[in-house]
């Protein structure tokens, strides 16, 4: 945030940055104080759930949920982690009764989902997709807007539960005031490295896809993310330690 602006200074940054500035009062403007350059990747969480819920699509689980309410536990990577509010987004919109069962971190909450403890997470692709392929896990829906050109057979969330998104994505950031030179020469060769064939191997590897974009346009996304999570954190009283 103090660094010169002349364009040596860069941040990669992911998309805890906007679940940030919905859980904390920062000491600087995450859309005005920093200048966005571009989004560099999107990817979806994986609705998993452990077999012994019965539930073979989104639909089953939603009915399994509201038939009791209260009974099913979500886990999630820690408190106002992406994928607790991810996941309360979902309970939200839904309008389900889950409980959650916070973690340090995604493994001890996979864990525990493998063995049962919790019958639900939100998890990335790649720590998912082999337990799900594996049959100790079930997939049910991706997060992303629509379905996932790497996770294909399961449907987008949102085809049952409208409105609903969430994403894990990393976008690319240089202090206030860099001149809008270095600041579009910065996102048009973050374009080229992201038409690299070898660069989008090792993305979808990852279930990312490129997400290359305007500076005005990933600082709009970026304040759609906030006030999406900020709308998150205060209706399901959210408070982090």
């Amino acid at each position: 945030m103090r660094a010169q602006p002349d364009g040596y200074t860069i941040l990669i940054g992911a998309s805890s940055y906007a679940s940030n500035a919905a859980l904390y009062k920062l000491p600087y403007d995450p859309i005005k104080g920093i200048t966005a350059v571009t989004l560099l990747a999107r990817g979806p969480f994986i609705v998993s759930v452990h077999p012994s819920v019965k539930a073979s699509n989104l639909k089953e689980f939603l009915d399994v949920a509201r038939a009791k309410p209260g009974a099913l536990t979500f886990g999630s990577s820690g408190t106002g982690s992406v994928p607790h509010l991810a996941t309360e987004l979902f309970r939200q919109l839904a309008k389900l009764d889950l409980m959650h069962a916070p973690y340090k971190g995604d493994a001890p909450a996979v864990t525990d989902l493998l063995g049962g403890h919790i019958q639900i997470y939100f998890g990335g692709a790649l720590v998912m997709a082999p337990h799900i392929t594996a049959g100790k896990l079930r997939g049910l829906a991706v997060t992303t807007e629509k379905r996932s050109a790497v996770m294909g057979d399961l449907p987008a969330l949102a085809e049952m539960v409208p409105g609903y998104s969430s994403t894990t994505w990393f976008g690319l950031w240089v202090p206030q005031n860099t001149p809008k030179a270095i600041v579009d020469r910065l996102n048009q060769a973050a374009g080229r490295a992201l038409k690299l064939p070898d660069v989008q191997e090792r993305l979808r590897t990852n279930a990312y896809e490129p997400g290359h974009n305007s500076p005005e346009v990933f600082n709009r996304f970026i304040a759609e993310e906030i006030a999406k999570y900020s709308g998150v954190v205060k209706n399901g009283n959210i408070k982090v330690e």
